[in-house]
């Protein structure tokens, strides 16, 4: 998701970003109790994708895909956003790709039903670009089933 403008309010950040008038996939759920439709979750999944792919040629781990954080617009564009809990898979020691993350920020607490099992786990072997694929997964299956799967 682009950035369109930005400015203080007292001291409150405002950010400004581009309308997605049919909300997030969240809000496309609470209209849709029992799930959307097969074709629009395809769309859905496959301009996410798009927006992944384009993060991990960054070396960029998104780790915060949830249905909340997926805005649906009106002309079909798919929007990812919330980036507060990317990392990069560079090193910041030595600028050396990683092949592996052990970050496990109290950030994440927020993001377990979503959260591949190996970022829950927090054992020695880490996790990577594949843990993103996961978290669309999981939206993947609120999106068909109307509800999160471990809730």
């Amino acid at each position: 998701m682009s950035l369109k403008d930005c400015f203080l309010i007292d001291t409150k950040l405002n950010l400004v970003k581009p309308y997605a008038s049919f909300g997030s996939c969240a809000d496309l759920l609470n209209s849709n109790p029992f799930g959307v439709c097969e074709r629009l979750i395809a769309h859905i999944m496959w301009q996410t994708l798009q927006a992944i792919r384009y993060l991990q040629d960054k070396h960029i781990l998104h780790r915060g895909i949830a249905s909340k954080n997926i805005y649906v617009c009106d002309d079909g564009r798919v929007l990812l956003d919330d980036f507060s809990h990317c990392i990069s898979m560079i090193s910041p020691f030595d600028g050396k790709l990683r092949k592996q993350i052990f970050d496990y920020t109290d950030k994440l607490k927020n993001q377990l039903l979503y959260l591949a099992p190996e970022i829950i786990y927090q054992n020695a072997d880490g996790y990577n670009l594949k843990s993103d694929v996961y978290s669309l997964g999981m939206v993947a299956c609120e999106l068909a089933n109307g509800s999160n799967s471990y809730r």
